[in-house]
């Protein structure tokens, strides 16, 4: 085959080619004694998958030799597949899309249909633990097709057990279950113990999550006879016992709760599987504290904080910090008990910090997901332009990031020069409204340069985001407009501002001639601190309004209020309105409360130190109670900023 036909790996990863003395001397033995490199090649891959669940770092070198003496093309794909599956245990799941990449175009290349069909299915394990369970299910049906059309039924029950776990994490119960039976259907008087077992267990956890724990147990013993007769790995078999354990805590059987984590950290101490003790340990703990035996909870709870700590293993630190306060406070040592909650306190705001920071990165991270997930479907013709978009994207966010930072800085200039120039009250407001008035303008460049740039774009979700970014940005740069208009230069008045975001955005969707907008509150003047958190709010919510409340163009009304309590000193601000709520959303049932806009609404709400509260009856009001603010009255002249 032609060399040029793999450059897309050559400039994937630079290999380390290992010796056969930095691997363990019974498998350099093996190696040696096999002349052919293909042999060679398939004993790495064999070993990398045997020691994949127990020692990683193992693995990786063993992959990486693999990698390094193979000389098909089959073997090179079989080997990128091997460390994609090792960086997916790694949680590097950016390395673990790369390698399957390159093993793709090999496959689709040499026209090995059923490899390529094995290869989605590991893409979609990757899409599934990021959480991306559209992509995870796009990739999982392309591999169901595969399979249908080379009629191997035992491969396409795996696919099937696969889009069951994916709709068991969406909380899609039933259709979990259904994928369920038309696996085992599919299996049905075929010598297939292992893989029945595995089918038994997603729906074992789907009955599990589901709250049904009667038809959990029936399910995961099913999955533990066919396992034990296929004489599974043990590690698998941990996997059903700590699951029927779960089973049983959640309906209050804690002695069988008990019993199944008790063999189930037996047997993990036995493999020395460091993870699976960890969770053994937190399990008996929580167990112990549900059934008040806070003695016996505290050495296991310990255990489960202290390994944690140790990997850095944050996910669920946090509960083990909670049970030990709970632990410490049943057992009279408040002492103990004020110590972990405030770790508990710490963790919980250095995890919000982390979602803040994350969420400044959204646009970007969706820019390229996106352009991955367009490298799937391109043939070698379409790589270099590619690389063109991820460029353009990347000067995008670079430009992106530098009028972000010199409005930041003209904002520091504006505070600077107010405290300055104190005593020179004329000319300070000529500067601070010439300051607003670039920062207007500013804000108005970012705004242009994403709507040129949603222009090029195809991606419909993509353009969305964009979109959605130059409204957020519109509505900061309408706050400094009339900053700069106004005769207060430290607050807004926000009757008036609200109706003209409003107004705006009904027109930008296009729906003024249908739409009736009501704006029923007092004149009320806040300060910049406190404006542009509730006009990025605000359009979020009216934004979740215009794009599920009234399909079809269908008329209605929207009610937009904010108003200030002096009696519990909050301010409380509500937008309503009266068209389909959220149960007669048909496609995507939960969009107003997962995207990235609602999540932005939170993390502002917390940032005011406010409430939000959500009535979906006869429509859809979003009501935001918060405290933290600063009021101006109608006749306050002087700014301070």
């Amino acid at each position: 085959m032609n060399c040029g036909r793999f450059k897309l790996l050559s400039l994937l990863v630079v290999l380390p080619i290992l010796s056969f003395g930095q691997l363990p001397e019974a498998l350099e033995g093996r190696l040696k004694r096999l002349e052919s490199t293909d042999a060679k090649v398939t004993l790495l891959l064999m070993t990398a998958d045997s020691v994949l669940d127990y020692d990683l770092d193992l693995a990786y070198a063993v992959g990486l030799q693999a990698l390094s003496l193979a000389a098909t093309p089959e073997n090179m794909a079989q080997s990128h597949v091997m460390m994609a599956r090792i960086h997916t245990q790694k949680v590097q799941y950016d390395s673990s899309l790369q390698y399957l990449l390159a093993a793709e175009q090999i496959f689709i290349q040499e026209g090995l249909d059923r490899e390529l069909a094995k290869t989605y299915q590991e893409y979609q394990e990757v899409h599934t633990n990021q959480k991306e369970y559209k992509s995870a299910l796009e990739y999982i049906f392309k591999a169901s097709e595969i399979y249908q059309e080379l009629d191997d039924k035992y491969s396409l029950a795996s696919a099937y057990n696969d889009i069951a776990w994916i709709q068991q994490r969406q909380e899609e119960y039933e259709t979990a279950l259904e994928y369920g039976d038309k696996a085992l259907k599919l299996l049905d008087g075929e010598s297939a113990d292992e893989l029945k077992g595995t089918i038994h267990f997603t729906r074992g956890s789907a009955y599990v999550s589901a709250s049904s724990y009667d038809l959990a147990l029936l399910e995961l013993t099913t999955a533990m006879d066919y396992l034990q007769q296929a004489k599974a790995s043990p590690l698998t078999l941990s996997r059903v016992i700590n699951s029927r354990g779960n089973a049983y805590k959640l309906m209050g059987n804690h002695e069988a709760a008990i019993l199944d984590y008790q063999s189930n950290l037996a047997l993990c101490e036995e493999l020395n599987h460091k993870r699976g003790i960890m969770v053994s340990h937190a399990n008996l703990g929580h167990t112990h504290l549900l059934n008040k035996d806070y003695n016996a909870a505290l050495p296991f709870l310990l255990f489960a904080k202290d390994a944690m700590e140790s990997t850095n293993d944050k996910a669920n630190l946090w509960e083990q910090y909670m049970h030990l306060s709970n632990t410490y406070e049943a057992i009279g040592d408040f002492e103990r008990a004020l110590e972990f909650e405030r770790k508990l306190a710490a963790e919980n705001e250095e995890y919000y910090e982390d979602k803040i920071d994350q969420l400044e990165l959204e646009t970007q991270t969706k820019f390229e997901t996106g352009q991955r997930q367009a490298t799937i479907v391109l043939q070698e013709q379409t790589i270099k332009q590619q690389r063109q978009r991820q460029l353009l994207i990347l000067g995008l966010a670079i430009l992106l990031g530098a009028v972000l930072l010199l409005v930041y800085n003209n904002y520091r200039n504006k505070k600077r020069l107010s405290a300055e120039l104190q005593v020179k009250n004329q000319e300070k407001e000529l500067l601070l409204k010439e300051i607003h008035h670039r920062v207007k303008n500013n804000l108005q460049t970012i705004s242009s340069l994403l709507n040129l740039q949603s222009a090029q774009i195809k991606d419909k979700e993509i353009q969305g985001a964009v979109v959605e970014s130059k409204n957020r940005v519109r509505s900061m740069a309408l706050i400094h407009q009339k900053l700069y208009q106004g005769e207060n230069l430290a607050a807004i008045e926000m009757k008036e501002y609200l109706q003209m975001l409003a107004e705006n955005m009904i027109k930008s969707f296009g729906r003024h001639r249908d739409l009736e907008l009501l704006i029923e509150m007092p004149e009320v003047e806040v300060d910049v601190d406190t404006a542009i958190p509730i006009g990025l709010i605000t359009n979020e919510l009216l934004t979740n309004t215009l794009k599920y409340a009234f399909p079809g163009g269908q008329s209605g009304m929207v009610q937009l209020s904010l108003t200030h309590d002096h009696q519990e000193d909050q301010m409380c601000l509500i937008l309503s309105d009266n068209g389909v709520g959220v149960s007669s959303m048909s496609d995507e049932p939960d969009e107003r409360r997962t995207n990235f806009g609602s999540q932005l609404v939170k993390l502002l709400t917390t940032q005011l130190d406010g409430k939000m509260i959500v009535n979906t009856e006869n429509g859809f009001e979003t009501i935001i109670n918060f405290k933290k603010f600063k009021v101006y009255s109608p006749s306050h002249s002087e700014a301070s900023v």
